[in-house]
């Protein structure tokens, strides 16, 4: 890149000094920190260590820094000699920058600065293409001496607009590069004049009304000068347009606002006057220009009234309008019954009233056959609701719309307009809202007739449950003599059980007793044989 005879830094010193805040792009991000190449400086190349990237805890470098990403540093260590040397074998620098030390003030200060030297930097670099030169020469001969003679060749090249015989003085060049150099300032730093543009609605009903409305024009017209003109344009009445053409928006804007204050303080002067800003300064391009011009050609023709026309219009509208009065008429009709149904409904009558309302609506084939006829009606009424809709939508497309560059405004058309935006919103919210309130008053009918049927159930559970309880205290007790009957069977099966286990204690004895008889005979007989026979 050093060999590429149109690359060179923007400054004369070859590196920056400690403390300069520089502008950088983000080539690398590795473990110890970001490689970076500093565009000031012909892509020199530095580093930001992570400990100076941030001065909060840094819990993921990519959100604090990216690869491609222009950054505004501060250069905290140069070495030069290590610099020099080390760019020999590789591209890597040893210039220690730091962004967490760098303030608000000096980013802007640094992006001001820097997006002023590149605006040099190619307008030498272009000459330098244009005339086959190395850059390093141009900026050796023109760009640096500049930088010394004014603080900034930026400010340098926007004097020569004017005046490039004072700046230019004492700097070396060709006839041939001081042309080319000029020709390209001119047609990129010379500022372009804006036009800004408001409407004004001036009226006074006083006797004095066009005098004093002159007056404020006039008052309006001498606030401009030869730098900063103003024009005010006539459209039609009320309505007049003010112009200001200047090379400063800033200083057009506050030229337009003065005037726009001295018209209506004149104004003010006299007596029944109104003053209203209908369409605020803004900007102006050419091809709204030329759009204002085809409508001052064309206002006449369309404020022009064919006879016949009007009372033609207005005799179709007429009947349209008797017809669908008598539709929405019923609408109206229809929406008030449902409110009265609705009320009836909410309303806290009593439960057996409830229920005999319920029985009647439920059982009564008329009440049926009126709900039918009902959906019938209520499909009609859902396509008066799409046609409102519709009418409304055509009516949105068919309004004019607003522009500061309008020659005229029609206050009839205006009117009727509205009225007829009015009456199709009126329709629209009659009709959405019959259906909004019939789809409510058939949810809410609903839930009145389940809550109903709940309440008989829940009284009907509440006799069960009565009758529960006292079948309930029956079994209670049935049980309590079932217990007793227990016990007492329990305590003779003691008792039994004690003599079971008397007789059985007597039959052991017997049964000893008995063996010790025969046990006493055996003894015998053997003692006297005779005996036994």
């Amino acid at each position: 890149m050093a060999d590429n005879k149109f690359f060179c830094r923007m400054y004369e010193n070859e590196f920056p000094k400690v403390d300069d805040v520089v502008m950088v792009n983000v080539r690398q991000i590795a473990d110890m920190g970001a490689y970076v190449k500093l565009l000031e400086y012909g892509d020199r190349e530095g580093m930001i260590l992570l400990s100076e990237l941030s001065r909060r805890r840094i819990r993921s470098v990519q959100k604090l820094i990216r690869v491609g990403r222009d950054e505004v540093v501060v250069v905290l260590r140069v070495d030069e000699e290590k610099v020099d040397l080390y760019l020999h074998i590789q591209s890597i620098g040893y210039i220690d920058l730091s962004k967490r030390r760098v303030t608000p003030e000096d980013i802007i200060k640094c992006e001001e600065k820097y997006n002023k030297s590149k605006a040099v930097h190619s307008i030498l670099r272009h000459v330098a293409e244009k005339n086959d030169m190395p850059l390093q020469d141009l900026y050796e001969s023109i760009g640096w001496p500049l930088y010394k003679k004014f603080g900034h060749a930026y400010d340098a090249f926007k004097m020569a607009i004017v005046d490039s015989e004072a700046v230019f003085a004492g700097i070396s060049m060709s006839d041939d590069v001081q042309k080319e150099l000029l020709s390209i300032i001119k047609r990129r730093m010379t500022p372009h004049p804006v036009k800004i543009r408001a409407q004004l609605d001036l009226r006074c009903t006083g006797i004095d009304g066009v005098n004093a409305i002159k007056a404020a024009l006039k008052a309006g017209e001498s606030v401009g000068s030869e730098e900063v003109p103003i024009k005010i344009t006539y459209l039609a009445a009320p309505f007049y347009v003010v112009t200001v053409d200047s090379l400063d928006k800033k200083l057009g804007f506050d030229i337009i606002e003065k005037s726009i204050e001295a018209i209506k303080t004149e104004l003010d002067k006299h007596a029944w006057t109104k003053f209203k800003v209908e369409k605020e300064a803004k900007l102006v391009s050419d091809s709204d220009d030329k759009d204002f011009a085809a409508l001052l050609a064309q206002a006449e023709k369309e404020n022009e009234l064919v006879s016949g026309d009007e009372d033609e219009g207005d005799a179709v509208a007429a009947s349209d309008d008797d017809i669908m009065t008598i539709y929405y008429t019923t609408v109206f009709f229809i929406l008030v019954l449902e409110m009265l149904s609705f009320g009836i409904l909410v309303f806290p009558f009593p439960s057996r009233w409830r229920r005999a309302m319920l029985k009647f609506v439920s059982g009564s084939p008329t009440v049926a056959k009126a709900v039918r006829i009902l959906k019938i009606v209520f499909g009609f009424i859902f396509v008066l609701f799409i046609d409102a809709v519709n009418r409304l939508q055509r009516i949105d497309q068919d309004e004019q719309p607003e522009d500061a560059s309008r020659p005229y405004h029609d206050y009839n058309y205006e009117a009727s307009q509205k009225a007829r935006k009015f009456y199709a919103q009126r329709n629209l919210y009659l009709t959405g809202f019959t259906l909004f309130l019939s789809l409510i008053l058939e949810r809410t009918s609903t839930l009145v007739i389940a809550m109903l049927k709940h309440e008989e159930e829940l009284e009907h559970a509440k006799s069960e449950h009565e009758s529960s309880k006292q079948d309930e205290k029956k079994l209670l007790e049935m049980e309590r003599s079932y217990e007793d009957k227990i016990k007492s069977l329990q305590s003779e099966v003691v008792a039994l059980q004690s003599k079971k286990n008397e007789y059985e204690d007597l039959k052991q004895k017997i049964d000893q007793e008995a063996a010790d008889y025969h046990k006493l005979a055996d003894e015998r007989t053997k003692l006297d044989p005779a005996s036994s026979i």
